[in-house]
């Protein structure tokens, strides 16, 4: 939990400044460990959901890029379709259709803008490829259906008062080079469309949130946490070091990091951690007495605050997120958290719905939760595909 997903960064080659060494993805494989930044909103940072009804339109003749749709569809044959959704599950028609497709709406450029701040583009999962363009013009490009990316966009603004046109081109035909593979190599059951290897249906489109980011154009760009328990006995512990490592841009001289509890009391003392010039890292720590663990039933959340600061001392950016302290791990005697053997008892859980198929759905996670606890079950398995970063830190699957 205390780790954010990686995410790959498809950017404008003309973006500046560009971020240090971003995590990215090849064919969906991670090539950098480092967990990037959520989305969040902060005294630095802004978060503006796109989601909604867009403009669509299915490419069955995958002539759109010769007949000019990067720079905006055509009135005559595009539909309205939600996001986010799959489209095989809302156009009836398209039940069986892999792509490729596109959308379109339009998008405004915040207000107050200024040149130290960066304007992303964040999606939470587009199925399988995507082609991002802003204004006509390519802003990136992701291949990998259930990770997030990011397009940088801030060169590629319009000027305020003008609404801008994002367009994407999204294609989830399957080839045995994607992952999980498909496209004409084995099958689950005779006669079964379409032929993959894999045990459920590759909706397609955009399937998770779309959000605006502005953020420091130079900040805080990468999180590892480790927690370290002493004293463990009996699933308590007599206190937790902290360890946060942070991948900063330049301009950051120092991180500030300090831990708080639910009641908003600051747990331990706050650290500052000088930024390497050479990995452009920098080292917090923060030791925690008495901690309340994360477990099983009981999943205590404190509040993780960072701030990246300049030579001067002065914050230019800052950084929240909830954080859970435990351990994990596997012994002879099973899994143990926090020292313990842990009991899991639950299902295999699908991210699919009637009506929005793969789609990111607050609601249906909700009613997902409260049937587990209602049979028993204080787990599920998440092992098909990277699942949805929509969190419930209230909904515990416990009796």
């Amino acid at each position: 939990y205390s780790v954010s997903t990686a995410v790959a960064i498809a950017r404008s080659p003309r973006s500046l400044p560009p971020p240090r060494a971003t995590p990215s993805l090849a064919r969906g494989h991670m090539a950098d460990t480092w967990g990037t930044l959520r989305p969040s909103d902060s005294a630095h940072r802004r978060c503006t959901q796109l989601d909604g009804l867009w403009a669509f339109i299915a490419d069955h003749k995958d002539d759109g890029h010769a007949s000019g749709f990067c720079s905006g569809l055509p009135e005559s044959g595009r539909t309205p379709i939600a996001v986010p959704a799959s489209w095989n599950e809302q156009l009836p028609e398209l039940d069986s259709f892999l792509g490729p497709a596109w959308y379109e709406r339009t998008v405004w450029a915040p207000l107050g803008l200024t040149p130290r701040q960066r304007v992303c583009l964040r999606f939470g999962s587009v199925n399988y490829s995507c082609e991002v363009y802003f204004n006509g013009e390519r802003a990136g490009a992701h291949e990998g259906g259930h990770l997030p990316f990011e397009v940088d966009v801030t060169c590629l603004l319009r000027s305020s008062g003008e609404p801008n046109l994002l367009v994407l081109r999204v294609d989830g035909r399957l080839e045995p080079t994607h992952v999980p593979p498909g496209g004409g190599w084995g099958a689950m059951a005779p006669g079964c469309f379409p032929r993959a290897s894999f045990d459920f249906y590759p909706f397609c489109g955009v399937q998770r949130s779309v959000q605006l980011c502005v953020r420091p154009a130079s900040g805080l760009e990468g999180l590892k946490i480790e927690t370290r328990l002493e004293g463990l006995t009996a699933g308590a512990a007599s206190a937790a070091n902290v360890v946060m490592r942070c991948r900063c841009g330049t301009g950051v001289s120092r991180v500030r990091a300090s831990l708080w509890t639910q009641g908003g009391v600051e747990a331990g003392e706050a650290s500052d951690g000088t930024v390497d010039a050479e990995t452009a890292e920098a080292r917090c720590a923060v030791r925690v007495l008495r901690p309340t663990l994360w477990a099983a039933g009981a999943s205590y959340l404190y509040r993780l605050r960072l701030e990246a600061l300049d030579a001067d001392g002065a914050p230019i950016d800052s950084y929240e997120q909830r954080l859970g302290l435990r351990t994990v791990e596997a012994s002879d005697d099973g899994l143990l958290l926090n020292g313990e053997p842990v009991s899991m008892r639950g299902f295999g859980r699908h991210e699919d719905f009637p009506l929005v198929g793969r789609a990111e759905v607050g609601a249906v996670l909700v009613r997902d939760h409260a049937c587990l606890r209602w049979v028993g079950a204080n787990s599920y398995r998440t092992a098909h595909y990277p699942y949805s970063e929509v969190d419930l830190p209230r909904q515990r699957l416990d009796n």
